[in-house]
């Protein structure tokens, strides 16, 4: 949307009694702490939103109507947050082992997402209340759910009113903060969506003045309405000496708008470029209808076409703007990137970042997990200057303030004429507020300096942006194609200028890529910063030292106008890929087997750094079993197999040597046994004896030690009258006859194996009971009828052994064999004429201590291998 049009792009204020949204502190390691509580279920912050802020300016008017529809999305905090701080950091500090090791997917979710359970505990409340489940997300960090305003109230103690602007803007609201149960408080980080129309994102685009006396330099392009081609861009940034074009990349683009296929075509035909193959990611159901901000999103798509012709593919995500669409978004783009390896993501759409507090905690989970798993994120600072638009308030534009976004400010270029080599830049800024036309820049109030930045910025304490610039300024800018526009025209503002970003990040892991280094360059600030600031600068990047965006001067060096300024794109890209490897290289060899030594193909054989849980390696097993993996040389992994039907076997501690030398692992796997069902409460046996195995994580297939989230087993222990858990006897493992309880988290099929010790079928087997109530199960593969076991112990009397005599009527035997069921989440009595179950416990009650006897063991099953 272009600068006349601005007025109804930008975000509502809504003036509603209290506010519509509440967040809990921003737990990252970058962000200013809060004073953020959750005291009796109710989400509080030190940071409003801006109905809050704004009550002044709207008027109620009535209450809404109970049955329209609310769409809400709630954000959940990140497990185990001091780890991935800490480890944020090392995968970016090139002295450190671990650097460049992303964690990537799963991996990221098995370590940091939210619970399964307190996922599902929040889907749940919602369900109750009546909602509808819109989008759920692997990464269980954000919830976005449909419902009334009736449900809405109920669910969150709100009234949902409407209100007027000053502007005449209807708009529709809640009165007070959302309040919760402490029990789902605590599993929530932020409530998204209880205002309706003050969510609408700008879109960062600038259209050329069609009054020529207006524009203050000549066109500086080569295109047909005079803008920047293609080729003209590679010109001035020094990007003609180079060869790469993309290829084998991904790179992604967040939109909140559609656009028309023939106007993409229309700029790779004019200028001769491969139509890049674009791939429409729809968020929540969207239309991916062209609607009034289309040139935004053609804009976006054909700048990292200009930058990367013979890129692989381009996604580009698209979400209704205005709605809790717009953080679903973001968590897709992170979720998504296992598949899509988009390495890079532009974003130029942005709001003050003060705007929505609530909506900022969401993305900045998103933003966290992108910079783990190595991708890089762009955003555009902003086209109002140092200003909200439309006022002389001073503020910065969000997500570009957000530490782990590379925020892209805007500049003015000057070429040796059309289409000519550069001569030089100065600070974009056409007009002063309150109707500032410029690039964005300034300090956060809400971010803390992040570490990469100290010493650098207007602020001591707080993030400064943008981090980078490009040409913004319309009357130098880009030609794109629009026809509902028109055809033809030039654009600029910072929506170019992180694409172009994004695309040469492109090109920089394109580079890397043939240098041997197996790692992207993730998030861009901190190798930047530490480049910037070095010997290299001037050599790398064009320093922008004159003009002003109307509250902060560029100068010498870093400046909160233009960043460390716009790149030399040639050296950028040596430098950004320079040097070797991250480790020398070896290969770890191996082959995988089953119990009979017969090979097993489609196992993944994975290797993390041992300690850390980050991947660097995976592979499959081939037809013969084999396999082979390249890692790097020096830190320790552990290195697991798995596949379908078999117990997965882990071996840490594997140093792999340099190659060409070879460092073999050899698995055996075994058959996979019992599949317990998850999420559930229940009483299990074994009909193997496991004393002798020590490791009870890999007893049940797990890879590293026992969580608090892990199964665990426990048994009762009638001499002391109370339970005993793992790795206390006798639940430190699975026996022949014991029974136990155990609950199972969800997410995962908890399995055993079968080649424990089976009980001899040759003799009677005894099961001893003491005095009291005891868990038993089943010792065979088999059925066990009731009816034909024995009981035994010492006669009351005398004292010597009684005569083994049927369970049934026996005086040993005080009670009915009882088994739980977690479908019913109740007991079941057994019949004499029932059967005992494999893998299935029971209780059963002794009048004093006596022994079980299974008189006629049944034959064992024999299991075909795989």
């Amino acid at each position: 949307m272009y600068l006349y049009n601005m007025a109804r792009s930008g975000r509502a204020n809504v003036g509603a009694i209290g506010a519509a949204l509440c967040v809990l502190a921003l737990a990252t390691p970058f962000h200013r702490a809060t004073a953020a509580t959750a005291t009796s279920g109710a989400l509080r912050a030190d940071v409003l939103s801006a109905s809050a802020r704004n009550v002044h300016a709207a008027v109620y008017l009535h209450a809404q109507a109970i049955t329209d529809m609310v769409q809400v999305s709630f954000g959940l905090p990140y497990r185990n947050q001091i780890k991935l701080n800490e480890l944020l950091q090392r995968v970016y500090d090139p002295k450190d082992p671990m650097y460049g090791h992303y964690i990537i997917g799963d991996e990221f979710d098995r370590q940091f997402a939210p619970t399964q359970a307190d996922y599902d505990a929040v889907m749940q409340f919602a369900l109750n209340h009546g909602m509808t489940i819109v989008k759920t997300h692997t990464g269980r960090t954000l919830l976005t759910v449909k419902g009334s305003v009736a449900a809405v109230q109920d669910a969150f103690h709100v009234q949902m009113g409407v209100y007027q602007k000053r502007d005449g803007t209807v708009v529709h609201a809640s009165n007070v903060c959302a309040s919760l149960p402490a029990v789902i408080a605590r599993k929530v980080s932020a409530i998204v969506g209880l205002d309706d129309a003050g969510l609408m994102a700008r879109p960062n685009v600038v259209r050329q003045k069609a009054d020529p006396f207006d524009i203050a330099k000549p066109f500086a392009g080569t295109g047909p309405a005079g803008g920047l081609a293609p080729s003209d861009i590679r010109t001035a940034y020094n990007l003609t000496s180079s060869t790469l074009l993309g290829q084998s990349q991904s790179l992604a683009l967040y939109e909140l708008d559609g656009y028309v296929q023939s106007d993409i075509d229309s700029y790779t035909t004019q200028f001769g470029i491969p139509a890049a193959p674009l791939s429409n990611v729809l968020v929540d159901g969207y239309s991916g209808v062209a609607g009034g901000n289309t040139d935004e999103v053609v804009l976006d798509i054909d700048m990292m076409e200009a930058l990367c012709p013979n890129i692989k593919k381009i996604y580009v995500y698209e979400a209704q703007n205005g709605t809790s669409g717009q953080d679903d978004e973001y968590v897709q783009i992170a979720d998504d990137y296992a598949t899509t390896n988009a390495s890079a993501v532009s974003s130029s759409w942005g709001l003050d970042e003060t705007a929505d507090p609530g909506s900022n905690s969401a993305d900045d989970a998103a933003f966290q997990k992108m910079a783990m798993q190595g991708q890089s994120m762009f955003a555009a600072a902003g086209d109002t200057g140092a200003y909200s638009p439309g006022t002389s308030t001073v503020v910065v534009g969000y997500p570009a303030s957000d530490p782990y976004v590379t925020g892209v400010g805007g500049t003015s270029l000057t070429t040796q004429g059309a289409g000519g080599a550069y001569v030089s830049e100065t600070v974009w800024f056409n007009s002063p507020a309150p109707n500032a036309e410029g690039g964005g820049g300034g300090s956060s109030v809400i971010y803390s300096k992040p570490g990469y930045q100290n010493g650098f910025g207007a602020s001591k304490t707080m993030r400064d942006v943008p981090d980078v610039s490009l040409d913004a300024d319309p009357s130098t800018a880009y030609d794109i194609f629009v026809g509902a526009d028109g055809g033809w025209f030039t654009v600029g503002g910072t929506s170019a200028a992180s694409p172009l970003w994004a695309a040469l990040t492109g090109l920089v892991n394109e580079q890397r890529t043939i240098n041997g280094i197996t790692s992207t360059l993730g998030q861009a600030n901190t190798p930047i910063y530490a480049l910037a600031s070095g010997a290299n600068y001037g050599k790398t990047f064009h320093d922008i030292t004159t003009g002003t965006n109307g509250a902060f001067s560029a100068g010498v060096g870093y400046d909160d106008a233009t960043g460390w300024g716009s790149f030399i794109g040639d050296r950028l890209i040596a430098a950004l890929s320079s040097g070797t490897p991250n480790l020398p290289q070896g290969a770890l060899v191996g082959k995988v087997t089953d119990a009979s030594n017969n090979p097993i193909s489609g196992v993944v054989i994975k290797a993390v750094t041992t300690g850390t849980g980050i991947v660097v390696g995976q592979t499959t097993s081939a037809a013969d079993g084999t396999y082979t993996l390249t890692l790097g040389v020096g830190p320790s992994y552990t290195v697991t197999a798995d596949a379908a039907g078999y117990a997965g076997r882990s071996v840490s501690g594997i140093v792999v040597v340099a190659s060409p030398a070879t460092t073999t692992l050899n698995f055996s796997l075994l058959d996979l046994g019992h599949v317990f069902p998850s999420a559930s409460l229940m009483m299990i046996s074994a009909p193997y004896d496991y004393s002798s195995v020590a490791d009870f994580a890999t007893l049940f297939g797990l890879v590293e030690p026992l969580t608090a989230t892990d199964p665990k087993l426990y048994a009762w222990q009638a001499s002391i009258n109370d339970y005993v858990s793992t790795p206390e006897a006798p639940a430190d493992t699975f026996r022949l006859g014991q029974g136990y309880w155990a609950r199972f988290p969800g997410g995962t099929n908890w399995y055993i194996h079968r080649e424990g010790i089976s009980a001899p079928s040759d003799r009677p087997f005894n099961i001893a009971l003491q005095a009291g109530w005891n868990q038993i199960g089943d010792p065979f593969l088999s059925n066990i009828p009731i009816s034909g076991l024995l009981v035994t112990g010492p006669n009351m009397i005398s004292g010597t052994t009684a005569t083994s005599a049927p369970i049934a009527g026996s005086p040993l035997i005080q009670s009915s064999l009882y088994a739980y069921s977690g479908t019913t989440s109740g007991y079941q009595t057994l019949a004499a004429t029932d059967s005992l179950q494999p893998w299935q416990g029971y209780w059963i009650k002794a009048s004093q201590a006596a022994t079980l006897i299974v008189p006629n063991p049944p034959i064992p099953v024999t299991h075909p291998s795989h």
